[in-house]
């Protein structure tokens, strides 16, 4: 192991989490080449590498003042871990979109601070706490930024909180979930199931869970339309190795729920004519705001939050990420039966038809 090896006599103190041991002892999956590189290195290259680091920091002016316990200023090299710390895909994929949602919501501030000022007017912030602010600028009212942009770089803390899966175990979360926490289609004796299931069982926490099923289900299945049938059990699925949005979504529920994380099918439409993060300026861009959509099916994971309500938060399998703005729901349930996009009894000639579609408008 790699404590055996580099850190001699270490054991993660409880309640701690390690960011390349797990609690066994052993390497972390996704940083195992890196622990690998680490043992060839030895401590001793390590120890060699952080000093040339030093040198180099300092050669280059990389330092900042601290105070000695004479009073005099001396110069430090700027303190850099030589181990990066390394992010899963799925981790990776929910700072980046925190840390832009914080961005933009920073520009929107600024931006309302020196035009409307509504933030103000509602009560939020006290105009006075903005005005006795050194760095706020008068002369700069009512001019706006090219491109709306005020924060160019921002520094960001990162911080890793808990995992959230003592949180599923709690009676309250499991009173919010509890019919989504049942299975409702099961396939034993799969073989691909039963490696998803170990997957997902070494997920960091619901949410990374959650995003992993987002990618590994269309990495082990096609997507292929007339595969299957609206009620082809996940067995079938699984034997053949492909289907459509719906058998994607009840494959995910039964690996979420199988970990104890409520899970609940939707349905609904998908905007799908522009697939660059903004279906709406897509769309009036090319002339075309109204077209035509097809149905779709998506997974909403109750998530815990940090001193909050456990949230639903929703996952497109089909599509490999978070369901956003091109998800239209129109409702919810166990399985897909529960929520089908129609229901209900024809009775007329043999030969008769049934046509319907679905437009959307991006505003």
């Amino acid at each position: 192991m790699l404590a055996d090896t580099l850190v001699d006599g270490y054991s993660i103190p409880e309640g701690c989490y390690d960011e390349l041991l797990a609690p066994g002892g052993e390497p972390r999956a996704h940083v195992a080449a890196m622990v690998q590189t680490l043992r060839r290195m030895g401590p001793q290259a390590l120890l060699d590498a952080g000093r040339r680091r030093d040198t180099i920091f300092m050669q280059q002016g990389i330092t900042f003042e601290v105070a000695g316990s004479d009073g005099a200023r001396r110069d430090r090299p700027f303190p850099l871990d030589l181990v990066p710390r390394v992010l899963t895909a799925g981790e990776w994929t929910v700072i980046k979109r925190g840390l832009a949602q914080r961005i933009r919501a920073l520009n929107a501030f600024v931006d309302d601070v020196y035009h409307a000022r509504e933030i103000v007017r509602a009560g939020v912030v006290p105009w006075s706490l903005i005005v006795s602010r050194p760095s706020f600028a008068r002369p700069v009212h009512g001019i706006r930024a090219p491109g709306g942009v005020y924060t160019h770089v921002s520094g960001c803390d990162l911080v890793r909180g808990g995992s959230g899966w003592a949180q599923i175990a709690e009676d309250g979360y499991r009173e919010a979930g509890t019919e989504f926490l049942m299975q409702t289609d099961d396939a034993p004796g799969r073989t691909l199931l039963a490696e998803l299931r170990s997957a997902i069982d070494d997920a960091a926490s619901p949410l990374d869970a959650v995003l992993l099923v987002a990618e590994l289900i269309p990495g082990r299945l096609d997507y292929r339309k007339g595969a299957t049938y609206v009620d082809s059990p996940l067995a079938h699925v699984l034997d053949i190795g492909a289907g459509v949005c719906q058998d994607f979504v009840h494959l995910g529920l039964n690996l979420l729920r199988a970990r104890g994380i409520a899970a609940r099918y939707v349905s609904g439409y998908l905007y799908t004519h522009s697939h660059n993060g903004d279906a709406a300026a897509g769309a009036r861009a090319a002339g075309q705001p109204s077209v035509e959509v097809d149905t779709h099916a998506w997974i909403e994971a109750l998530i815990p939050q940090a001193d909050e309500r456990p949230r639903w938060v929703g996952v497109d399998p089909t599509n490999r990420g978070f369901a956003g703005e091109r998800h239209v729901k129109i409702g919810h349930g166990r399985h897909y039966a529960d929520v089908p996009p129609i229901r209900g009894i024809y009775r007329g000639p043999a030969r008769s038809t049934l046509e319907a579609s679905v437009t959307m408008t991006a505003l």
